[in-house]
């Protein structure tokens, strides 16, 4: 499938580059009467990274019993997220192995496919460790007036994990 990415500016789309553009208009050319599907994308927002970051990975190492303020360890499952809910197959030394995606602009499918993923392995509730507003209640109101260092503690003391 060819994807084409275009941007709202002033009531109008923007391709970007002359050569996006000149793609698009060839695209066009070589498949008259075929049908485009227009799809809005939110922009992803500094604050559903920091809820990434900051809840979901640190959730999904401690569920796993690993160290959950470890940074390395974050970053090994933010890069099988990106392989396991937005990844590609791709040919490496003749074997077929599954590569993770960038992140970027495709955070809140990301986020979604990953909860999803905690909700059905784990039998978390969504409501409870995963709310993005308790999460943003805890950093800008509970942490900011030295409460718990992290979310995960946090959720602890509440008692929504053991």
């Amino acid at each position: 499938m060819t994807v084409f990415i275009a941007k709202s500016i002033n009531g109008g789309l923007s391709l970007g580059s002359e050569h996006n553009r000149a793609r698009l208009k060839q695209h066009l050319r070589d498949n008259p009467g075929m049908t485009y599907r227009i799809e809005a994308q939110l922009p992803e927002s500094e604050k559903q990274r920091k809820f990434y970051h900051g809840a979901v990975l640190p959730l999904w190492a401690y569920l796993n019993g690993w160290d959950y303020e470890d940074s390395e360890i974050l970053r090994f499952l933010h890069h099988e997220a990106k392989k396991e809910f937005n990844g590609e197959m791709v040919m490496l030394d003749k074997k077929m192995v599954k590569r993770g995606k960038s992140s970027k602009g495709k955070l809140q499918h990301l986020v979604e496919s990953l909860v999803t993923y905690l909700e059905e392995n784990y039998a978390i509730d969504r409501e409870k460790v995963l709310s993005p507003s308790e999460y943003k209640y805890w950093r800008d109101v509970v942490y900011s007036n030295g409460g718990p260092e992290t979310y995960i503690a946090y959720l602890k003391e509440l008692n929504h994990l053991a």
